[in-house]
C-alpha cells in the first residue's frame, strides 16, 4: 500500500508539471544570468539567444521551425562585425586570383577598412585594379553552426580627414600582432566599396546560399548581443 500511495503521488507530480518532448532543459524558471558585460541590462529572452546566436545557426535540422532566426543580411552584417580578418583576393598582373590574409575594421556603413603594407604584392594589385572580394569566417565558432559571407566590390584610398582615426581603430583591434600583422605607419588604408554579398549559412545542415545587394547589408544592423553571446551561453551552460 505504501509503494503504491508513493507511485501515485508520484505521478500526480509529474503531471503537474508538463514538460513538452525534445525540451533542451528541464522545466522551471531560466537562472539568472548577468555577466559582467551585461549588468544593468535586462536578461534575454529565448527568442533574443536564439536571434543572436543562430548566426545562421541552430542549422543541423532540428526543430529549425521553432528557433527565431534574424534576416540574412543582419546576419551577414554580424558575421562581419564579429570578425576582424579575412582573405582579400586580388586580381595580378596577368588576372590570376591572389588570395591573402589581411585585417579590417568597419566604418560607420559596415564597409570593411583594409590595412595593406605599402610593399605588398596585394597592394600592387589593389592600385592596379581595385576589383577584389572579402572573404569573411568567424574562428572562434564551430564552422557547422555558422555563416560566412563573400563581400564584392572595389577598393579605393581611404580619405585623409578620416585616415587618423581608422589608423587609431587598427591599432586598437590589432596593435599586439606581430610581424607584417602589426600596424604600421607606412601602412595604406584602403576602403572596401561593397557592391555585393555573397552569404552561406546553415553550413553542415540545411544550408543556405544567397546574393545580398549593397543596399540591404548597408541598412541591415549587426546583432545587437553579439558581443555577449560567449558569456550568454556560458550562463545558460552552468
Amino acid at each position: 500500500m505504501a509503494l503504491a500511495r508513493r507511485d501515485a503521488s508520484a505521478r500526480q507530480r509529474t503531471a503537474s508539471t508538463p514538460w513538452a518532448p525534445g525540451a533542451h532543459r528541464a522545466p522551471g524558471p531560466l537562472p539568472a544570468c548577468r555577466p559582467a558585460r551585461l549588468a544593468g541590462r535586462p536578461c534575454p529572452t529565448r527568442r533574443e539567444l536564439h536571434s543572436s546566436v543562430a548566426l545562421g545557426a541552430a542549422a543541423d535540422g532540428q526543430g529549425s521551425d521553432a528557433v527565431a532566426k534574424p534576416p540574412i543580411a543582419e546576419t551577414a552584417r554580424t558575421v562581419v562585425d564579429i570578425t576582424s580578418h579575412g582573405t582579400l583576393c586580388t586580381l595580378s598582373d596577368d588576372g590570376t586570383p591572389l588570395g591573402t590574409h589581411v585585417t579590417y575594421v568597419l566604418d560607420s556603413d559596415g564597409q570593411p577598412i583594409l590595412r595593406l603594407r605599402r610593399d605588398a604584392v596585394h597592394t600592387a594589385n589593389v592600385a592596379r585594379s581595385g576589383r577584389c572580394s572579402l572573404f569573411v569566417h568567424p574562428e572562434d565558432y564551430p564552422a557547422r553552426c555558422l555563416a560566412r559571407v563573400t563581400l564584392l566590390g572595389e577598393a579605393e584610398g581611404v580619405g585623409e580627414e578620416e585616415e587618423e582615426a581608422f589608423r587609431m581603430m587598427h591599432q586598437a583591434a590589432h596593435g599586439e600582432a606581430a610581424g607584417v600583422d602589426r600596424p604600421s605607419e607606412t601602412d595604406l588604408l584602403y576602403r572596401l566599396r561593397v557592391s555585393d554579398c555573397f552569404f552561406v549559412g546553415g553550413l553542415g545542415g540545411a544550408a543556405t546560399a544567397e546574393s545580398i545587394s549593397s543596399e540591404d547589408y548597408t541598412a541591415a544592423q549587426p546583432d545587437v548581443l553579439r558581443h555577449d553571446v560567449p558569456d550568454i551561453i556560458s550562463q545558460w551552460n552552468r
